[in-house]
Order: structure tokens, then sequence, then C-alpha cells
């Protein structure tokens, strides 16, 4: 590879080489591999073709103890006259006898051997130039220095110019020396630097014909001309004819080989650098290494300049790579261990420490470790950082003593059920044994009957459950709290567990958690508004616990609080802040939740397309297998959806899919059962329906939590009679709904109200629908509100009132139309679709079905929009489906006509 930016470096040579009278000796230094050597060759070839003599040495590393070595290299093929280069060998043999003891031979033991040389070397130059070279003079064996500078004295009275390569940054101890023996020579030094931007750009263009490579190629280089040719080939060999990569095999090689040249020192150091990440100085990778760190700071200064080092770690990954691969796995698993013993000693990073003692793997193994692994954790686990707080706890596990260990796999064990509950699940056995054993803390017994009952093993919770209420007793005052705090968030997902008298009685008494203040707020407010108990200042708000947008328990918690307090307007609000928030962090369980939530709320609004969505993201984003009893709550909200929208085939698929049956003792498990009934109801089974209703109904009761917020079996089961024609029995129960509360949520009120308007008589019945219709618009259910406008256009239409009836009709058919399902209007009274501009249709449009129309407008892809707003493709599809219905449009290219 020919070299750019040398042409100045070159004119300097030329014209000292042309000077007359005194000798030139020129110093040449630069790092390592900057291309030292191919300017030093291509000047011999060009002195050698002008007609000098030309002697060159490049001594290697390790050849500093043999006496002579470079002076031999210089004097072979000096001469094509073999009795000539038979008596440079006889010289050399008396030169390097000479040098074969301790003590430094006199000059006069060397004059006349050196003399006999300088006059074979005069004899041969006859008269023309001498040029010497001597590549890498640090590694040139000391008598050979000596040797030669007695011999530029000799033949000062010829043309003569050494040329010394240096590798350090400035002329070095050896070059320096050899200039004070120089007398009478004319001393200059020749800094070579790396390769400008310009100059990378200019030689990968020359060699590859591809200028864009310039860029990234200065970058991993950083302007070394060994490294750019080795990268080169690797372009070139990558790009071959077979069209496979070959990696950047020569690219290593050549960093290895720069970073040996550096300096005795700078491979141990670079093994440090590459172990630590740039996280430690000069003074910790000396103290890491036994090194002083001056000795540590200059081969840090020479890696850098090499071009091998950026910022104080390797400037590419594969110079990293490949210094690490130089190492045995032992010692780097060693150095691992006392970085983080030197970390642990010299900074508060406790997750520096931690990253290095799961990479030291069978090297640590004191005590400290563990429990530096497990604080590390407990601080990722408080930042979401899942994968790493288990990553980790896996290797505090390992280290640990007994109880520790227990200790280190139950938080492990948390962990990886917010990563994914399957993974967590995995932990269960040895965590029931340590149960036993007595070596859980009172939080992760309840951790693991929540695990327990999550996948469907209820025998196994109710004997741990039974045995904690046992060992109560003899609990401190902070496991008390945290296994009151436990129960209570056991209670909001499995009802039927604990008692609900003991779950009212830890509410009204109220638990304080130093380690969860928060988190013990939020529990005791959903317990509050599930069990209904009064509210409290915090279940009236409980926002007001989100004091940073994360996901964890207390969001959820805060979200089923307003969703079951009749606030799913909010519900959505927050929901949609912490998705977009948090929602490419690790958590990925909680985030399943969330979308759980969101669906449900939806459905309370009558937006059944965002609610089929925001339930297909929730499926998709765990496995029925990590679901486990949980998958209740979003296969329900999935199932109502598609019925709401008029898609039996989707919501008899989902009927279909298997669900445990330890799933139907869960909260999620009445919606699921509500939902399954609504289908059945909507599908003229009105018997069918009638049983998961009154199954609802029985839970609700024994379980406490009769609460027509979550589960409004009364009307439910009213509009499963009223289907039945059974009027007395609907307008029965639509009464017992409106008096089982002190405040019944609007929405079912208003449902409760249409149903006795339809199951009583005639003249009542428009004013308990026009009752109905007030509660359910401001209730904020457009499905409710649309239903009840419907049955009031034939009230008045029975009534006589045809111009009332008519405009009902239009804003029944209206609202269901802007909502996307099946019009309620089903008698053939629907009016002809209204003649509206393209401003009103886009009005007709939901909030989500404008955000994909915008982006799908930007010209995004519909699998770029499901990323962004965390849907599956198939629901963006649908929603622009809907869209081109309502704007009358066929197609994408039509979205900017429409806009």
């Amino acid at each position: 590879m020919r070299l750019a930016e040398r042409d100045r470096h070159l004119t300097a040579l030329r014209r000292l080489c042309a000077e007359p009278g005194a000798m030139q000796l020129v110093v040449l230094t630069g790092p390592a591999g900057n291309g030292k050597s191919a300017l030093l060759r291509g000047f011999a070839d060009e002195a050698r073709a002008s007609g000098a003599l030309v002697l060159t040495a490049v001594p290697e590393q390790g050849e500093r103890d043999s006496p002579c070595g470079v002076l031999q290299q210089l004097l072979d093929g000096a001469s094509g006259d073999p009795a000539v280069q038979e008596r440079f060998d006889s010289l050399l043999g008396v030169l390097a006898a000479a040098f074969a003891g301790e003590a430094v031979p006199r000059p006069s033991e060397l004059g006349p051997a050196l003399g006999a040389v300088s006059r074979l070397l005069l004899s041969i130059s006859e008269q023309r130039p001498v040029v010497i070279v001597i590549d890498d003079v640090p590694f040139a064996d000391p008598a050979s220095l000596l040797c030669v500078a007695h011999l530029t004295r000799r033949m000062s009275a010829r043309s003569l110019m050494v040329l010394l390569a240096d590798r350090d940054l400035s002329p070095g101890p050896q070059a320096r020396q050899f200039a004070r023996r120089c007398l009478h020579a004319k001393v200059t030094h020749l800094a070579l630097p790396l390769l400008t931007p310009a100059g990378v750009a200019e030689i990968v263009a020359r060699e590859l014909a591809a200028p864009e490579l310039a860029t990234p190629f200065h970058a991993a280089t950083g302007g070394s001309p060994l490294l750019l040719s080795a990268l080169i080939e690797d372009h070139a060999a990558a790009t071959g004819q077979d069209g496979r990569g070959a990696g950047r095999r020569a690219f290593a090689d050549a960093s290895l080989s720069c970073v040996r040249r550096c300096g005795r020192i700078t491979l141990p150091v670079a093994h440090a650098i590459a172990v630590a990440r740039r996280r430690f100085g000069p003074r910790l990778i000396g103290a890491l290494l036994g090194l002083d760190p001056a000795e540590v700071g200059d081969a840090v200064d020479q890696l850098t300049a090499a071009g091998l080092l950026l910022d104080g770690g390797f400037r590419a990954g594969e110079i990293e790579a490949a210094v690490l691969r130089t190492m045995e796995p032992c010692a780097r698993e060693k150095m691992h261990h006392d970085a983080a013993l030197l970390l642990l000693r010299e900074s508060d990073d406790a997750s520096e420490v931690a990253a290095h003692l799961v990479r030291a793997g069978r090297a640590a193994t004191a005590p400290w470790g563990a429990r530096a692994l497990e604080y590390s954790a407990r601080q990722a686990l408080e930042g979401n950082r899942y994968r790493q707080a288990a990553e980790y706890l896996g290797a505090a596990s390992r280290i640990a003593s007994a109880p520790d260990t227990s200790r280190a796999v139950a938080l492990l064990a948390r962990a990886e059920w917010q990563l994914d509950p399957a993974l967590g699940f995995v932990h269960v056995g040895e965590l029931t044994e340590a149960f036993w054993r007595g070596d859980l803390s009172a939080r992760q017994s309840v951790d693991l009957v929540a695990s327990l009952l999550w996948h469907g093993d209820r025998p196994g919770a109710e004997g741990i459950g039974a045995e904690l209420d046992r060992r109560e007793e003899g609990f401190g005052e902070h496991d008390r709290a945290a296994l009151r705090l436990g129960r209570l968030s056991l209670a909001s997902a499995y009802p039927g567990f604990v008692d609900p008298a003991r779950t009212r009685a830890i509410v009204e008494r109220g638990v304080s958690c130093v380690t969860e203040p928060q988190g013990a707020q939020a529990a005791q407010a959903l317990a509050r508004v599930l069990y209904g108990l009064p509210p409290d200042a915090v279940s009236a708000d409980p926002e007001c616990l989100l004091t940073r947008h994360r996901l964890d328990e207390t969001v959820v918690h805060v979200l089923r609080c307003l969703l079951y307090s009749d606030r799913d307007d909010r519900v959505e609000r927050l929901s949609q802040e912490v998705l977009a928030h948090d929602g490419g962090l690790e958590a990925r369980t909680w985030r399943a939740m969330v979308l759980d939530v969101r669906a449900e709320a939806a459905l309370c609004r009558g937006e059944f397309t965002l609610s089929l969505d925001a339930a297909k993201s929730a499926l998709d984003a765990l496995s029925p297998l990590s679901w486990g009893t949980a998958i209740a709550g979003p296969l329900g909200s999935l199932l109502l959806a598609a019925t709401r929208l008029g898609l039996h085939d989707e919501a008899d698929e989902a009927v279909r899919r298997s669900i445990p049956e330890e799933a139907f003792a869960t909260r999620a498990g009445l919606h699921y059962l509500r939902a399954r009934g609504h289908h059945f109801l909507a599908t003229d089974r009105p018997g069918a329906a009638q049983a998961d209703f009154g199954t609802c109904a029985e839970l609700a009761a024994a379980w406490g939590v009769d609460r027509a917020a979550l589960v409004p079996w009364r009307v439910d089961l009213a509009e499963a009679h009223l289907a039945s024609r059974d009027h007395s029995g609907a307008a029965r129960l639509a009464s017992a709904q409106l008096a089982h509360e002190r405040e019944v949520p609007p929405r079912v009120a208003g449902r409760a109200l249409r149903i006795l308007a339809e199951a009583g008589e005639l003249e009542d019945r428009v004013s308990l629908l026009e009752r109905s219709a007030g509660l359910l618009r401001r209730s904020g259910d457009h499905y409710g509100h649309s239903r009840t406008l419907a049955s009031l256009a034939a009230a008045y239409r029975a009534a006589g009132d045809v111009r009332r009836a008519k405009k009902a009709c239009d804003a029944a058919h209206r609202i269901a139309v802007r909502w996307a399902f099946p019009s309620p209007v089903t008698d053939g009274t629907a009016p002809e679709p209204p003649r509206i501009d393209r401003r009103e249709r886009f009005d007709l449009l939901t909030d989500q079905e404008r955000r994909v129309l915008t982006m799908a407008a930007e010209g995004q892809s519909n699998r770029e929009i499901a990323g962004l707003l965390y849907v599956t493709v198939s629901t963006v599809e649908q929603h622009l489906t809907n869209c081109y219905r309502k704007l009358k449009i066929k197609s994408r290219v039509d979205i900017p006509l429409a806009l």
C-alpha cells in the first residue's frame, strides 16, 4: 500500500542526503505502526538507485543480548565479492568476542577491527555516498550501536548519512546516546505523525475506490498506516468473488502486532484496559498490575499515539477482542476479580464492582463478592434494569453460602419474573425448599406464594400461606408489615385466597412499609376500592403516588384503582405516558399488565378497537405459559372487544383458546367469565350467558368484591333475562343493581335504567331512557350511549314523536360509525349516510386512527407504525381499513388528499 502524506518527510531526507560536508544523523520518531519502516525502505531504495551504498538493519525485539547482531545485518551483502564478505565475517567475530565479557571493551581493543571494517567499506563505496539505516533502534544491541558510532567517526571524510527509526514519540535513550557519540554529526529529528482524515481518504479512494469508507476507517484506525493497511486487506477479502465476509482477521493481527511493538509492558497494560473498559486510569492499572503508575502512563501514551486507544479505551471492538484473546480464561477471570476488589476499595460505583464479579466466574468466591452483587442487583431493580439485576444475582447465588444463597435466589426469581414470569418460575422448587428450611423472609415468602398462584399451584400456595399464619407471631414488626402488604396485593389479584374480613382489617389498620412506602399506599388504595371501603385521600387521588414514570407494581395498582373507581379516561392517559416512557425497557411483565389494564379501560369507554389493540399487544408481550392464570385478563378483553365489534369468528377463536382452570379463581377470571357471557349473549345463547354471569355473582359475593365497577353482574344478568324475554327478572335485577351500592358507577346506572325501560311499561320508557342517555353520555360509554339512543328512538317513534325519533336514531348511528362498532339501529330505520365534508369525516376518526393515519401520511410503514405505537401490524392494518372506510378513500395514495 503506497502511503499518503509522506512527501514532506521524503523531501527532507533527500535534501539532507544531498548536503555536502558534515555527516548527517537523522532520528525518525513516531508511534508503532505509523509507517516509519515504509518511509525508510522507500528512501533506501531511492538512495540505492542513485548510486549510494546503502546498509540496512532491522533488529527484532529480544536481539539486544546478541552482540554485534545489528552490525552483522548492516555488513551482510555490503559487497558482492565473497572474499570481502568473508573478511567482514572474520572481523565481526573479533568484535563480538571483544564484547563477550561483562565490561565494555576499550577503544584500543576495538580499534584494529573497526579500522579494518571502515577501510573495507571505503574501498567498496568507491567515493559513493554511504547511507546506514537502522530501524527500531530501541531493539538494537548496544555493541552494534557503539561500533557504528566509531565507524562513522572513521568515515567522516566521506559523504555519510545515518538514519535511526525510534518507536518513541521523541528520541529515546539509545538514539540520544548514539548522537552524543557522533561528535561531528549534524543531528536532525523528524517526527512522523499518524495520517489525517484526508490522508486516509486518499488511500481508501486509491486502494478500494470507496470514498464513503474513509470516515469509518479513520475512526477504526486513528490514522495508523499499519491498521489501515490491514483493514483494507480485510475489506478486499470480505468483498471477494465468493461474496462471503472474512471478518477483520488481518486488522486484529495488526492490532496485536502494534500493541506488542509499543513497548515491553504495553500488552499487560492493554489487558488491563480491555478488562476495565475505560474505567481505570494509570494509577488503578498500576495497582492492578503491580507496576509504577508513571510507567503505565507512558504505555498508555504509546498505545494512544499508535491509534489503538481513544479516551482511555480501545477505539475499535475488534482491537479489544484481539487483546482479550491473548489472555488465558483463568487469567482474565482473576484480573476481573482483582479489579472488583480494587474498585470496592477505591470507588463507590457498585455496578462496576458487580460487573467485574460477574465476569470473574470461578475466581469470585469470597463472601464480600456475593454481598456486593446483591447490593448492585437491588440498585438495578430499582432502576428497572432487570436483565442486569438477574445477571448479578445469578452470580451471587453461585458464590453465596446459605442462607445468603436463598436470599439471592429469591431476588433472582423476582427480577426474572419481571422479565418473563416463566423464567422466575424455574426457581420455585428451590425457593419452596428454602421456605420450609426457614431461609426466606416474609416478603420473599409472599413473592413465592404469588408466583405459585400466578402459575396455578393453589395447593402449594395455600400450604405456604397457612405456615406463614403460624409463623406470624414470631416475626418482627418489619416482617409483619411486609406480610400484611403482601396479603393486600394477593387479595387484589386473587380475592378468594385471602379472607375478605382479614383484608378489610388490614386496610382499616393501615400498612406502613419503610422500603416500599408508595407501593404500600397503592396496594391499600386498590384494596379499599375493590372491597368497598370508604375512600381516603390516596384512593381518591392515587395518581399522587406516581412521582416518576416507571413500570412496576405501584403503577399497575394505581391504574386499577382508577379503573375500578370509574376513572377510566385517566387510565388511558397515564398508561400512554408510562408506556411511551418505559416502552423500550426490560419490564416486559409490567408492560404487559399495563396493556391489560388499558384494554379493560377502553372497553368501559366503548373504544373497542383500542381495547382489541391493547389486548393483542398484551398477549403478544408474553407467551401463554408466561401469562399463567393472569391470561384471563387480556383474553377476556380481546373476547369482549371482538364481540362488541361484531367480529364473532375472532371471538369464537378466543373462546376456544386454552385457559388454566385455576384462572377462574382470580380477579382476571371474573373479567373473562363476564366477557364470555356477553359473547354467548351476542350469539343467541342467553342460557349459557346466564350461567357465566351467575358464576360471576357467586364468586364476587364469596370473595367480598361484589362491586359494580369490577363486575356489574346484575345488569349483565338482567341483559340475559331480557334476551330470554324474562322482563320481570330483568327489571328485578336492574333495580337491585341500582339499590346495591350507595354510588353506582354512571355507566352501570345508565345500563340499568335502559334495561328497566325496555322491560317496563311504555309510559315510563322515554323518561327512563332519557335519564340513561344522559348518564352514559357523561360517563363516556360510547357503546352504551349508542344503544340507549337507539332504544330511545324506538320509544319516541312508539309515542308518535317522529322528529325526535329521527334525531336519536341519527345520533346512535353516528356514534357507532365514529367508534367503529356495529350500529345498534337494526329495525330498518337507520338513516342514510349524511353528506359530510372532509373535515367532518376526519372528526369521525378515533385518536388512535388519527395517529396511524398521520404516520402513514408521513411515509412510515405498517411495521414502523406498530413499533412506535406498541401494537401489532395487523392492528395497524385494521386502523387503516377503518380510516379508508370513514374517509371514503381506497388506499395510502389517497391519504394526502383526505388530510
